[in-house]
Parts: structure tokens; sequence; C-alpha cells
């Protein structure tokens, strides 16, 4: 090359690193007039298209620079940046590869292999790219993208690692902040995430850390400050999805089931039709009384990549609401047993309506579920299924069959009561009511905190002389009965049932069951006993809201928080609608026990 031309060159690259690429591209151009096969003008005009995010000319370009000259590493690596622009990751890792081994010392060439690789979903590869990377230069940036390979391969100890070596090297560093939070708060380490997303908050206020770190709030009930963080995500950037929706979580779970719904309508607008979003908006609808939309939503559950619920792998096709008649429909549970008990009454209502109905039950409900009746088959746990038609899942079965408020089928009782003799109580006392009483659900429940109610609030209860009390609670929360004061005997049957059998036995000896929001409530409404459920301010979507009775549950009345938290002035009410016997006085005495049918194969 002459000296006249590398002296125009050199202040075309000037012209380059100053921000003035007109004045760059018009003396490469000179230079390429002058000599056709300057590699070096055509890797950096070539380099100055890319920046200029003028993809395809510097593809063109870049080419010839490699074409030129195949030995120069820093020409193939540039070549791979834009192939990499391109979406050609493949060709792109190609080139990386090539400069790589034209110069085992550069550590741009082993971090954009491992971006392809990532890119590839070769994760491996790419963890051994960046790793490479590092041995020749530690940046932050390598560290990063390693970390995010290190979780992308459950490695998530070496991933924490990674962006806890960053924060070292820029401890002012936001995005690693929020990175390592997030790894930690995938670990179980939720305080941990917690002080890294506020750290990152201070340093770099951005919308995702706002919505991460209100998602650990909303996890902890602490509504009020993860309602101020969502809000405050939706200035820093008004379209974002995610903060949409978890400001509708948010808003649903304090009682503003009509501006949740608003919410979850932003979300989609911004973020498109995401199931999530529709799950959650479905559950609002149902909430405020819309069925029809209400169920669509729900329906939403199955489409999630992480959802919980997934649909079996039949041969067989999905039920899709048609007539049934002399079909033989599969229905399977998929959620908790309170979900089960109170759908299981669709199973005889689809076999009144002329279809033989197979219901794979779960293995804790054998006994209680053992014969629905009718045209009904009850599978035990584990029994290789019959043949079937189609299938449907059990909590699919309320939109499948049109269900709205006003044609609920709330035939009650659709599940048989066991005889006395199953688990018998003393004799009763005459005069005094006897009364079941469960105050918490499983601890498992997301939303145990907001519906189970510490023991010692039912004092005022309890003290009722005219009452016997006996304790339905089963599990852990049955040891909360040691506390009690010794002048108020509490009888423990929860830790005595074996199964829900037993339990809806001692049902049908009391004269009321009072019970939080959990499995023994639905018990209590599908026997048709006398039944009082405590709600929390923002209940379940199937209690509907502010009314005292449900129409899934005729013989149930509803106590619900008038403030969240108020479980006082709930208990309040109850002890003086107990001490005024305002249950119904048809349904005070328990009803005959029934025999247990003769299980009966179908033919």
């Amino acid at each position: 090359m002459s000296s006249n031309l590398l002296a125009m060159l050199q202040t075309a690259l000037e012209h380059h690193h100053a921000g003035r690429p007109a004045e760059a591209e018009q003396l490469y151009r000179v230079v390429l007039q002058a000599d056709a096969e300057n590699a070096d003008a055509l890797n950096l005009l070539g380099v100055l298209e890319y920046e200029r995010g003028r993809n395809p000319p510097a593809l063109d370009w870049l080419s010839k620079a490699v074409e030129l000259a195949p030995q120069t590493a820093m020409y193939h690596n540039n070549l791979g940046l834009v192939l990499v622009a391109l979406g050609r990751h493949g060709d792109a890792a190609t080139r990386f590869e090539q400069a790589g081994q034209l110069d085992a010392q550069l550590p741009d060439a082993f971090y954009n292999l491992g971006v392809a690789r990532q890119k590839l979903d070769q994760v491996d590869e790419a963890i051994a790219a960046y790793e490479k990377a590092l041995t020749l230069a530690e940046d932050p940036g390598t560290l990063s993208n390693l970390g995010a390979a290190y979780l992308q391969s459950s490695r998530r100890k070496e991933g924490i690692r990674c962006y806890e070596r960053v924060l070292q090297l820029q401890p002012e560093h936001a995005e690693a902040m929020v990175s390592l939070a997030d790894a930690l708060l995938e670990s179980g380490s939720a305080t941990e995430a917690e002080s890294w997303y506020r750290q990152a908050l201070l340093c770099q206020p951005t919308a995702q850390a706002c919505v991460k770190l209100a998602h650990i709030l909303e996890q902890r009930l602490e509504f009020t400050e993860a309602e101020q963080l969502l809000r405050r995500a939706l200035k820093l950037q008004p379209d974002a999805s995610a903060a949409f929706n978890s400001l509708g979580n948010v808003l649903l779970a304090t009682g503003r089931a009509e501006e949740a719904v608003l919410a979850y309508d932003q979300a989609i607008q911004f973020g498109g039709a995401d199931p999530v979003v529709s799950y959650n908006r479905g559950q609002a609808r149902l909430l405020l009384g819309d069925f029809a939309e209400g169920w669509d939503g729900y329906e939403c559950r199955w489409l999630w990549k992480s959802s919980p619920h997934q649909r079996p792998p039949f041969a067989q096709p999905a039920w899709t609401g048609d007539d049934l008649n002399g079909r033989t429909l599969l229905v399977y549970h998929e959620q908790g047993r309170g979900d089960i008990i109170q759908f299981a009454r669709y199973v005889r209502l689809l076999a009144d309506r002329g279809a033989r109905v197979l219901f794979a039950e779960p293995a804790e409900l054998k006994s209680l579920l053992g014969d629905l009746g009718g045209a009904c088959q009850v599978l035990e746990p584990g029994q290789p299924l019959p043949p079937f038609d189609v299938h449907a899942a059990l909590m699919s079965l309320p939109r499948l069959c049109g269900t709205r408020r006003e044609n609920i089928p709330a035939s009650v009782p659709y599940l048989p009561l066991p005889p006395v003799e199953r688990f018998p109580l003393p004799p009763a006392t005459p005069g005094r009511v006897r009364v079941g009483l469960v105050w918490a659900g499983a601890a498992s429940n997301p939303r145990d905190k907001l519906r189970s109610i510490p023991l010692q609030t039912f004092l005022p209860l309890l003290e009722n002389a005219d009452c016997d009390f006996f304790s339905l609670q089963a599990g852990p929360r049955a040891a909360d009965l040691a506390a009690l004061p010794s002048e108020i005997p509490v009888t423990d049957i929860g830790s005595r049932v074996r199964d829900f059998a037993d339990t809806a036995a001692v049902m049908g000896q009391v004269d009321l069951i009072i019970s939080v929001d959990t499995s023994t409530l639905h018990l209590a409404g599908a026997l048709a006993r006398p039944v009082w459920g405590l709600l929390p301010y923002a209940p379940d979507w199937r209690w509907l809201l502010e009314r005292e009775d449900t129409p899934w549950y005729p013989t149930m009345r509803l106590f619900r928080q008038p403030t969240p938290g108020d479980w006082e002035s709930v208990v309040a009410r109850l002890a003086k609608a107990l001490q005024d016997r305002s249950f119904r006085p048809a349904l005070l005495a328990p009803t005959s026990p029934r025999k247990e049918p003769d299980r009966k194969p179908l033919r």
C-alpha cells in the first residue's frame, strides 16, 4: 500500500472513531477506488456499515475482505458479527471459530462464539467459549453471559458466582444485580434476592427490577408496597406488559377485581395474547360472576410453558361439549382436593345426561368418592384405564357444560354420607349444639396466610357454654389445640380420622361445621350439612363477591372479612350467630346416614 493511501486510510479511521461516518465512508471509498483489493479498507467499510445497521452491504464488504485475507482473524470475527445480526448464527459460529484458530489470544472471538452458540441453544459449547475468553481477559460482559449460560444449564451456583464477580469488578452494575437477584430467587433465597433488587433500584431504576421486587412482596402478602412498585414500573415503562399483569394480580388479591380486569386488558394490549394473563383475567371475571368469559380464560391454564397443569397424552380426542349420549367419557382430576370435591357434581350430572362416565380419582379420596351412582364408574388409583371415547379435565367441565351463575348444578347432597359406625362420636348431650371446626388449610397453598386463622382468635366463639366443639383440623395445625386454656375443651377428631370418608361420617353427627376455605368446607357443602365458611377479604374466585350465600352449596353461609386481615370481627359475628342459633333449623338434626352402596362395574 502506498504511503498516500495509508495516510488516507488512517485519516478515514480517525473520522470513524470520532463519530463522523460520512467523512470516513468517503475516504474508505477513495482508497478502494485506487486499490479495489485493499482488505483493510474493505474490512473497515464493512464495520462502518454494520455499525449503521446496514447489514447486507456490510456482509458484502466483509466477505470480500475475508476472501482477500483469509488468515486475518479480525476479519472473520467482524464477518461473524454481521452474520449474528442477520440471524445466521450457525454461519457466525463458524467464523468465530476460524478467528479463534487463527489467533488463540483474541478474546472477542471466543466471547462472540459463546453468544452464537447460546443463540443456537448449544449451552455447553457456549460455556466453553466464554470460559476460554475469560482466560484471556476478565471482562464483566463475558462474566454476565457466562452466568446466564450456567443458569440455562441449571448450574445455579456457578451462575451466582459469575454475577458476584461482576459486582466485585463493577459494584454499580445494576443489570448484574438484577441477574444475581433472579438467580438467588430461583434458588429459594428470596431475602437475598430482595436486597439485590433494592440495590439495583438505587443504582438504576428499571421496570424489570420493580416488577421482580413486587413479585417477592406479593408472595409475602405485602400488597401496598408491591402496588407502589408496579405503578413506579409503569411510569418508567408505560407499555410494560409484565407490570400490568402483576398489578392485576395485586389488585385481585386486594379485592379490586374490576380494576384487575382493566390491568389485565392493558397487559394483553401491550404484550399480546399471553396465556398467563388470560388465565389471570379469567379468574377475575369468574370472581365478578362473568362465567362466560371467565371459563374461557380459566382454560388458558394449559397453555403456558411452565404451567403446573398438563394434559395427559391420550390418543383419544378431548371432549368439546357435544352430545355424549351413548359415549364413554373419561374425567380426570388435575387440581386440589377441594376442587375435586366441588366439581365432582359434574360426573353424576353427565351420567344423568346419557354418558358413560369414568372418573379417575386420587388415592386420598378413594373412600369418599367410591361410588357416585348412575352410569358412573370410579376408577381405582393406578388401575388400567378401560376403553373410552373422549376425555375431559374435571375443572373444564363447567365450561363444557355451559355453566352460568343462574344454572349452577347445586342439587345437594351429591356425595354419599358414610354410616355413623365408620367413626362414631360420643352420644350427644340434649340441648347442646355440636360444632365441627377447621381453622387452617395446608401451609403449602400460596393463599394460606390469607385464609388460615390462629386458633386463639376463635376464643370468643369457643367460650359458648351451650356448644360442644369438635376439631376437624388435620395436619400439623391440629397441634394448636394444646395452647388452648384448659377450661375450653375441644375434642380432637382431625388427628384421628383416616381419610375424607371418616371426616364425612363425623359431619353427619354434628349440627354445624365452621371452616376456613379448604377442602373440609367443600366436603360439608357437598354433603348438604349446615356449614359456615370463613373467607378472607379477597376470596378465591368461586365464592364471588359480597354475598353471604353461595350458589354452589345451598346449605352454606359465608362470613367475609370486612377489611383485609380482620378475623376478629368475623369471629365476633360467628359467636353472635351461634348464640342466636341462626343456622337452618330444618338442618339442625344430623341427616340419616346412608348405607355405602355396593360397587357394581359398568357393562
